[in-house]
């Protein structure tokens, strides 16, 4: 069409996840991210790399941050296409809802929605709290190893969000756990919009969606404000 739409970004689950190969749109205007290396041409995928654990031991080096790379550069090919009318929303699931809630502060979307938000708490997994994530190296200090990858975790990129979220997880959640995503509501400013959507029994293979994808509102968690330095805000 000729018309300028709204765009999406679609972030991924954990696994070498490849995007398939463009399909017509019907008008809408999306682009899905692959955050692994490889080639887009090979499908199924041909990792260039294990983006959770290669170069670990190092904050500057550490391959999660050329996934990070990878979700801004998403963001800046499709805002540039002349169908983009400026609007670009935000979505994805488990580890994709955590990928999310980085997009938003690493550029200014729209608004950002995510279920079972995986990634919070990322140094939980290496320190044998949580199951899913970075896995310590064998005969490395964990607590060394948790300090690296935690400079990656999603709680450290909303002091810079401002869009609207709609955010939907379990209790129950022991891959994306609740403590670690309260973190990460926590540290968002005070005048950003977080609405909740919380399954008291829900896990992350098992969490009932059905307030999520209503047009019901969700509940506005209660924040910890404090000063704007202790915040982050950038003012």
């Amino acid at each position: 069409k000729d018309d300028k739409v709204p765009a999406t970004i679609y972030c991924p689950a954990v696994s070498v996840w490849q995007p398939p190969q463009p399909q017509p749109a019907n008008g809408a205007l999306f682009i899905q991210v692959a955050i692994h290396g490889g080639d887009l041409k090979d499908y199924p995928a041909k990792p260039d790399f294990d983006y959770m654990n290669t170069n670990i031991t190092d904050r500057d080096t550490y391959m999660l941050r050329y996934s990070y790379s990878c979700l801004a550069r998403c963001y800046d090919i499709i805002k540039s296409l002349p169908q983009s009318n400026g609007e670009i929303h935000v979505q994805g699931g488990s580890q994709g809802g955590g990928l999310s809630l980085v997009m938003a502060g690493l550029r200014p979307v729209t608004s950002v929605r995510g279920t079972a938000i995986a990634l919070c708490r990322i140094d939980w997994t290496v320190l044998g709290y949580t199951e899913w994530g970075p896995r310590c190296p064998q005969g490395e200090d964990p607590k060394k190893i948790a300090e690296v990858v935690r400079y990656y975790d999603p709680a450290n990129f909303a002091h810079r969000i401002k869009a609207p979220l709609r955010l939907c997880f379990g209790l129950f959640d022991f891959c994306a756990p609740a403590e670690g995503i309260f973190t990460a509501i926590n540290a968002l400013p005070k005048e950003t919009k977080c609405e909740v959507f919380v399954d008291p029994f829900g896990g992350h293979f098992t969490l009932n969606q059905s307030r999520f994808a209503s047009n019901e509102p969700g509940v506005e968690i209660p924040r910890w404000y404090g000063t704007a330095e202790d915040n982050k805000v950038v003012k």
